[in-house]
């Protein structure tokens, strides 16, 4: 063999290496590039799952952000917080300076304050005049156990509570809840410490704290027990 056919036989040999390692090198790509394009499916598939997901969740807060609105707009269309009339001729009183004969034996179970607001008892009739007839329309029927005097009093004083504070006043109404021993109404005390005992169902007056005639439920409907003042 000459030197030519040598050479010429070394050069193959190198060549025939290179292209072998280079054709591994290639599967290795390869593989890699298979290895990624799997690795990349599972991205985008995981990406779509998150992408409905967030679909999702923005559907249902946008149902619940409607939900609300409804829910809003049925509260607001229930119930209305009812404008007072004049209330410049409040005065201050303090229920907790009060004698046990000024109570007629009442027993004060709750006195949120220590001052209140009083009016006259015409100032008193207008503003539950107002007060009483949204209250009623809010509860609607009187029914046992459901819409009961129990409502129709707490329902008044929660109307009367939020009435006082939309008319701008610093203190609540002397407005109270009363309990005798089969039914719950409402009073309203005036200047003088007096009280007035309040039917919120009929939306009337029934007489003073202590001297009360029968009523739906004989002598005893408004023998006044216990008392619990707006808060």
């Amino acid at each position: 063999m000459g030197w030519l056919g040598f050479f010429s036989q070394f050069f193959c040999a190198s060549t025939k290496g290179e292209l072998d390692s280079c054709h591994r090198e290639v599967d290795v790509l390869r593989v890699e590039r298979d290895l990624l394009t799997v690795e990349l499916e599972a991205e985008r598939a995981t990406v779509d799952g998150l992408r409905g997901e967030v679909d999702s969740l923005v559907a249902q807060l946008d149902s619940a952000e409607e939900d609300n609105a409804r829910l809003y707009e049925s509260l607001r269309v229930s119930i209305q917080i009812p404008e007072l009339p004049d209330l410049s001729s409040k005065v201050k009183v303090y229920p907790f300076d009060m004698t046990y004969d000024m109570w007629k034996g009442v027993r004060p179970e709750m006195i949120s304050d220590t001052e209140y607001y009083a009016w006259p008892e015409d100032v008193w009739l207008e503003v539950l005049g107002v007060v009483q007839p949204e209250a009623k329309r809010a509860i609607g029927r009187a029914r046992p156990e459901l819409s009961d005097c129990d409502n129709y009093t707490l329902t008044m004083c929660d109307l009367l509570s939020l009435a006082f504070m939309r008319s701008g006043l610093d203190r609540q109404g002397a407005f109270m809840k009363l309990l005798s021993t089969p039914h719950s109404y409402c009073g309203f005390m005036m200047p003088n410490y007096t009280i007035r005992v309040y039917e919120p169902m009929s939306g009337t007056v029934v007489g003073w704290l202590g001297e009360t005639g029968p009523g739906l439920y004989g002598s005893d409907t408004y023998r006044t027990q216990q008392a619990f003042f707006l808060s």
